[in-house]
C-alpha cells in the first residue's frame, strides 16, 4: 500500500490544527449567547447541538494529533489533546497510554485490550464488569439506550481507576498527573455551571458533552465490538470501518475509516480514503465497512462478552452471536466468503 500512496500521506499535516479555530469559535460564541442572551429553550438546544458537534470534531483532531499525524512536536500534540479532550474531562496524557499503547498494542486481544468487554472467563472473575456489561450497548437493559451519550467520559474514569493498575501498557503512566489534570477539567465545568446558572449548565455544558460523547462513541463502539478476538494485530480481522455521508466524513475527519487508521495509525485523515480504495480493491473479502446506521443497529442486537474468539455471549441470558455469520450480514455477502479468525 505504501508504494501506491503519496509520500505526504506519511508526513504530519500541521494545517489540520486550523480545524480547531472554527470549532472554538462556535463553542465560545455559543457560551457567550447562553450567558448574555435569554434564549428560548429551542434556540438554546440548537446552540448546544452545534457546540457538541464542534467538541466532537476537536476530539477527533486530538486523537489524530496524539498519534503524530498533525505535529512532530509532542508539546504541540498535547495542546491539541488538551483542547480536544477538555469537554470529556480527561487528560491527553492518559490517552497516550490508554489508546496509543494499550489499545493499539493489544487490539481485540483477549482480556488485554482496554476497550473490549473481554472474555466470559474474565467476566466471571472480575465483579466490577457486571455493571458495565449489564448497562452496556447490546445488553437489552433500558439504561443501554443512554450508553452512547456518556460512555466516552465514563470509560476514561474506568481507565483511571480500574484498568490502569491492572492492564499492560500503563506501567510507566503517572496516575497522579492523570488524576489531577482530569479533576481540574471536571472542576472547571462544575464551577462554570454553578456560576452561569441553569441554562449555561444544561445547554452549554451537559447537553454538548452528551452530544460529543454520542458522536465519538457512535464510531468507537463500531470499531471492534462486532469483530473477532485475535492473538496478534490483524486489523482486517479485528477492526471494522463504517460508511457514512461525505459531509459527515468531512465534519468528523474521516473517523469512519477505522481499519485504515489501524493499518497506518500516524496517517492524517486526509489520506485514509485512499487506503480504503486500496482495501476495497485488493481485500474485498476481508474488509468490513457497513453503513454506519447498520453497524449501530447490530450493536444493539448483539451481546458484548466473548465466549470464544468468534462468538459473543450475554452472560446473564446465555444468548450468543457467531461473528462469522454477523460479518456476512454486515457485508451482505454469502457466509462462504468470510474467513476464519
Amino acid at each position: 500500500m505504501k508504494a501506491e500512496l503519496p509520500p505526504e500521506a506519511f508526513q504530519p499535516q500541521p494545517t489540520s490544527a486550523l480545524i480547531d479555530i472554527p470549532c472554538l469559535t462556535i463553542i465560545i460564541a455559543g457560551m457567550w449567547a447562553l450567558i448574555h442572551l435569554r434564549l428560548p429553550w429551542y434556540a438554546a438546544l440548537t446552540v448546544a447541538f452545534f457546540m457538541g458537534n464542534a467538541c466532537a470534531t476537536m476530539g477527533f483532531l486530538a486523537h489524530e494529533a496524539l498519534h503524530g499525524a498533525v505535529f512532530r512536536s509532542r508539546k504541540l500534540q498535547e495542546v491539541l489533546g488538551y483542547l480536544g479532550f477538555f469537554v470529556f474531562c480527561f487528560s491527553p496524557y492518559l490517552w497516550r497510554f490508554w489508546h496509543n499503547q494499550a489499545h493499539h498494542g493489544n487490539t481485540n486481544q483477549p482480556d488485554l485490550d482496554p476497550d473490549s468487554y473481554g472474555t466470559l472467563e474474565r467476566f466471571q472473575r472480575v465483579p466490577q464488569l457486571k455493571f458495565q456489561v449489564k448497562t452496556g450497548i447490546g445488553s437489552g437493559h433500558w439504561s443501554s439506550l443512554f450508553f452512547l451519550f456518556y460512555r466516552f467520559t465514563c470509560h476514561a474514569l474506568v481507565m483511571i481507576w480500574l484498568a490502569s493498575p491492572n492492564l499492560p501498557g500503563f506501567e510507566r503512566m503517572n496516575r497522579r498527573r492523570v488524576i489531577i489534570e482530569s479533576a481540574m477539567m471536571a472542576s472547571f465545568w462544575i464551577v462554570l455551571g454553578i456560576w452561569g446558572g441553569f441554562q449555561v449548565a444544561l445547554f452549554g455544558i451537559v447537553i454538548p458533552m452528551m452530544i460529543a460523547n454520542f458522536i465519538l462513541m457512535s464510531y468507537i463502539s463500531t470499531n471492534h465490538f462486532l469483530r473477532p478476538l485475535t492473538e496478534t494485530d490483524e486489523s482486517l480481522l479485528n477492526s471494522m470501518s463504517v460508511r457514512t455521508l461525505k459531509w459527515i466524513d468531512i465534519l468528523h475527519l474521516n473517523f469512519s475509516h477505522h481499519v485504515e487508521h489501524h493499518i497506518f495509525s500516524r496517517m492524517n485523515h486526509r489520506f485514509t480514503p485512499l487506503v480504503r480504495e486500496y482495501l476495497v480493491k485488493y481485500a474485498p473479502d476481508l474488509y468490513v465497512a457497513p453503513p454506519h446506521w447498520k453497524a449501530l443497529w447490530y450493536l444493539y442486537k448483539t451481546p458484548r462478552v466473548y465466549l470464544n474468539v468468534h462468538t459473543l455471549i450475554d452472560p446473564f441470558t446465555g444468548r450468543t452471536m457467531d461473528l462469522h455469520e454477523l460479518a456476512a450480514e454486515l457485508k451482505d455477502q454469502p457466509l462462504a466468503v468470510i474467513p476464519s479468525a
